[in-house]
């Protein structure tokens, strides 16, 4: 029997994943996000975020995300993927974590080593890949990506090697981009 969820199908699966979203890590939500908080505090007390309620977060399921969770900062509604699925429950409270601190830590937009470090001494996952069962399934994305692109984007300083599928910017101009890692000149190499 067909279950539509506002006004879209919905197939078994993706049901099962809302109603797991929904029953068990909504609920959740606000004894996570305490935990969150107290354990940034510890480590870094003078970025964290000042809150007077713990039921600001909203968590839910979008099929078309590509990895386990994203935050939006402004409605501080989690969405998460498929992969969050492939997790342990460990591991999908642990994206959570991660998906909050983007918002709880002030000055975390970026997965830079200081905030990865950060969040690593407050026992965070600081990134998906630091959950080793993932490795795989985030390297087999990896590889698809790069199979599927049409050029690759290499730096004649320190040979770092990007890949585009588009005809990006980069890939039209490279002479107007420098590497990210050491500054060196790139160059283009259809594939």
């Amino acid at each position: 029997m067909a279950t539509f969820r506002n006004g879209k199908l919905v197939n078994p699966v993706m049901e099962q994943r809302i109603r797991e979203v929904e029953e068990v890590w909504a609920p959740q939500l606000p004894d996570i996000h305490k935990e969150v908080e107290e354990r940034l505090r510890r480590v870094v007390p003078n970025r964290v975020r000042n809150f007077k309620t713990y039921h600001l977060f909203e968590i839910e399921y979008d099929e078309n995300i590509q990895y386990a969770g994203q935050i939006n900062k402004l409605t501080y509604k989690i969405k998460v993927g498929p992969l969050f699925f492939r997790e342990t429950d460990e591991n999908k409270k642990q994206t959570i974590m991660h998906e909050m601190a983007h918002v709880i830590l002030i000055g975390f937009s970026k997965h830079t080593k200081g905030n990865r470090e950060i969040l690593r001494r407050a026992g965070i996952h600081a990134i998906a890949n630091d959950a080793p069962e993932l490795n795989e399934i985030y390297q087999q994305q990896k590889d698809n990506y790069i199979r599927r692109s049409n050029y690759a984007i290499k730096c004649i300083n320190c040979g770092a090697t990007s890949y585009r599928i588009q005809k990006s910017k980069v890939v039209q101009y490279p002479e107007r981009f420098r590497c990210s890692k050491c500054g060196g000149k790139l160059v283009v190499i259809s594939r």
